[in-house]
């Protein structure tokens, strides 16, 4: 869980744990819900690419519109001299201006310089105060060179969850996205994961499983 870029299935985790498939779910969505509450406190500066993205695929008829069991979310990546340095995947209510501000003010460093392909919502970046350059790509997912590392993020996350995860429930959406962008914010040292994730889980209220199987609603923060 702290190392593998592909994450780890519950029922593989089970057979290493000796412990039930449901046990194992439960043990594994406490430990993500611990990364996701750790992720909130960081904030990316400096160079930056944003996109907009859908667990589940991009969403028919107007973007952010339409299709049900869909959940939209923001990917952005630091880089520094061509190369990515951190992500954030954060789930957002809506790609609407106000939410995009929101989660710009909350969650990016004044003075950042960041990169979009020009979708309306990200007027918001503007509104926040941060310098925000506009690459317009045509319809579809921008596969212009300068959002090398939004594409390569999202590829992988999808790629674990319909390849190793094989499935998530809408519900829980949050939590594999953000223990995606745990591992990979840590990537450089992963002999420390272990730890980390150990004093981020004590340090944070207990998780009963009603806590864990409840629909989680999209933080404060990017909700607009």
């Amino acid at each position: 869980m702290t190392g593998l870029k592909n994450d780890i299935a519950a029922l593989e985790l089970g057979r290493q744990l000796g412990v039930k498939w449901d046990t194992a779910w439960l043990i594994q969505q406490k430990l993500m819900e611990a990364m996701r509450q750790r992720n909130s406190i960081y904030k990316l500066a400096g160079d930056i690419q944003i996109d907009d993205a859908y667990q589940g695929g991009e969403k028919p008829g107007k973007r952010g519109r339409g299709a049900a069991n869909k959940t939209p979310f923001v990917v952005a990546v630091q880089t520094r001299d061509g190369r990515p340095i951190y992500t954030h995947m954060r789930p957002v209510a809506a790609f609407t201006k106000e939410v995009i501000k929101t989660y710009a003010i909350r969650s990016i460093e004044p003075g950042s310089r960041v990169l979009s392909d020009g979708l309306g919502c990200f007027n918001g970046i503007d509104e926040a105060g941060l310098k925000h350059v506009v690459k317009v790509t045509g319809g579809g997912r921008p596969d212009d060179a300068d959002f090398k590392w939004v594409n390569t993020g999202l590829g992988n996350v999808k790629s674990a969850i319909t390849g190793t995860l094989r499935s998530c429930d809408t519900q829980h959406v949050p939590r594999y996205l953000a223990a995606f962008e745990w591992r990979y914010d840590r990537r450089f040292d992963l002999k420390e994961n272990l730890g980390r994730l150990a004093r981020a889980a004590a340090k944070i209220p207990p998780q009963p499983r009603k806590s864990i199987t409840t629909i989680q609603s999209v933080p404060a923060e990017t909700s607009g």
